[in-house]
């Protein structure tokens, strides 16, 4: 069985990048989304603005949830365009009140269709906090164990016009 870049490659090799570095997994790298959000609000502003003529992509896994590209990656929103999780730059977050929904993975396997690698692998190390390695891994193995899914997620990219 084929699968689309960057699940392409074995866990290990998605985690750290074709060069299997060392990963550097530390409570230190944990962002709530609140403060990832204030830091590009602060230091990028642009970098988080979406196109509100650009349609939104649906979740696939929550009614409700949807997707916005922007300048440094992706931003999850509610119904009424309320940012509530992102995969800005290198970091991953998911707002509280949001969690414990799978919505982590799902957003990092759109991210990572939509660049054809992941984020981290621009890094000098793959660094994770332990919850954004394990939200890592749990999206590798989605988009694996769930081929039908992802390939729906890259036609739909596609379509709109994505690189996927």
């Amino acid at each position: 069985m084929t699968h689309p870049a960057p699940f392409d490659v074995d866990e290990d090799e998605f985690l750290a990048g074709e060069s299997l570095r060392e990963l550097d997994v530390d409570h230190i790298f944990a962002k709530d989304f609140d403060r990832v959000l204030r830091e590009f609000r602060r230091d990028a502003p642009g970098d988080i603005v979406w196109d509100a003529s650009e349609a939104r992509m649906p979740s696939l896994l929550a009614e409700g949830v949807f997707f916005r590209e922007v300048p440094c990656g992706i931003m999850m929103v509610d119904a009424d365009d309320v940012p509530i999780g992102g995969y800005l730059s290198c970091d991953v977050s998911v707002d509280a009140s949001w969690q414990g929904r799978g919505l982590g993975a799902e957003l990092i396997i759109e991210r990572c269709l939509r660049d054809g690698e992941v984020p981290t692998w621009c890094l000098d190390d793959a660094a994770y906090s332990p919850a954004g390695e394990g939200a890592h891994r749990a999206a590798w193995r989605h988009a694996r164990s769930h081929p039908e899914e992802t390939a729906r997620r890259v036609e739909r990219m596609r379509a709109a016009g994505y690189r996927a």
